[in-house]
């Protein structure tokens, strides 16, 4: 079985080279990329199939030179990119071909994605997305459709979380679903077109951020991935699997640092004298990130039933003998919940997925 790194310098090309020479080593190569590079071998562009077909429509000269068709700018990875970030990519890039640079922008390797989602470790842990809610604070969008279903990136939110957690070996879903979940339902199926499998966990009444979980009593015997349905995210949640598994705890709770500047000096007394007068302090504190790992005995502390919290499910757990465990989110995260939010998270999807 070929590897899904590839031995790229036989792909490589001058941008003064034909788009005849570059079809002829596309075909002697078996390979459907040529990387342009100057003489060091610093990636100038790329030309795949698709940019062929374009180039032969406007101008059916085979002798035309590659610079005048390449793809300027396409996307790459460095040298020191984490295999987490190309398991992610391998679900979500358009193109089967991602080349990697170095600090010089100079090509260092040729990964097939194709191949690298087929090479990958599956884990066999479940993921359960919170879908569920009605998304008032995000009116009018969610008149129309669930929240999770607005697009950002050209594509719905829970769209990419599910891509990004295949990247990491996640392939068994459930989606909690109650509000238009038929259009949740439409667009995802069973799962099978985006490479994973998808049950569904029906609300015929809002059981809050966690009662529908305990559907999942006794059919799940392994620590449960559960997220928010609004959050996209950089984090390595396959490290937080791992993490949850070390600590031995029955939950475990992905945090952010959240900072507060206040807009005006803070005056502390005491007994009507001045104590302290702090000019705009910053506070910082951890929020809650909508990212959990539950264990199976987690699970089992949920009513049947009955309207029921995360946050009455981590307070109750909080005191066992297992307890709860914190793991800070130091990646890109966004919850999508409001306008504003909703509008930051567009303008920056292209620079961090």
């Amino acid at each position: 079985m070929r590897s899904s790194w590839i031995d790229f310098r036989s792909l490589v090309m001058a941008p003064t080279d034909s788009l005849r020479a570059a079809m002829a080593r596309m075909n002697e190569q078996e390979a459907s990329i040529i990387l342009v590079c100057d003489a060091d071998l610093r990636l100038k562009g790329v030309v795949v199939d698709g940019d062929i077909r374009r180039a032969l429509i406007a101008n059916p000269d085979l002798d035309q030179p590659l610079v005048s068709l390449m793809t300027v700018s396409p996307r790459t990875v460095t040298a020191d990119c984490g295999m987490h970030t190309l398991r992610a990519l391998a679900e979500s890039a358009l193109s089967p071909w991602l080349p990697m640079v170095d600090s010089e922008g100079c090509v260092c390797g040729l990964i097939d994605l194709v191949r690298l989602r087929q090479e990958q470790n599956r884990l066999p842990n479940a993921v359960v997305l919170m879908a569920g809610g009605k998304g008032m604070r995000l009116h009018p969008y969610t008149l129309d459709v669930p929240k999770p279903m607005i697009p950002v990136g050209g594509r719905p939110i829970l769209e990419t979380i599910i891509r990004r957690l295949a990247g990491f070996g996640f392939e068994r879903f459930y989606i909690s679903v109650n509000y238009k979940a038929e259009q949740i339902i439409d667009h995802f199926g069973n799962g099978r077109g985006f490479g994973v499998e998808i049950d569904y966990l029906h609300e015929d009444q809002p059981l809050g951020t966690a009662g529908a979980l305990q559907q999942l009593v006794g059919r799940e015997t392994l620590p449960v991935l559960v997220m928010n349905g609004d959050v996209l995210t950089r984090l390595n949640l396959r490290a937080l699997i791992d993490f949850h598994q070390h600590e031995g705890v029955a939950a475990t709770l992905a945090v952010r640092e959240h900072t507060y500047q206040v807009p005006f000096g803070v005056v502390e007394m005491e007994h009507h004298r001045l104590r302290e007068l702090a000019e705009k302090p910053v506070h910082r504190m951890f929020i809650n990130a909508g990212i959990y790992v539950l264990s199976p005995s987690a699970l089992a502390t949920i009513p049947e039933g009955e309207f029921f919290d995360m946050t009455q499910l981590l307070d109750a757990l909080k005191g066992t003998s297992a307890g709860v465990a914190c793991f800070p989110v130091a990646e890109y995260w966004m919850d999508v919940g409001r306008i504003d939010d909703l509008e930051r998270a567009r303008d920056e999807f292209e620079q961090h997925f």
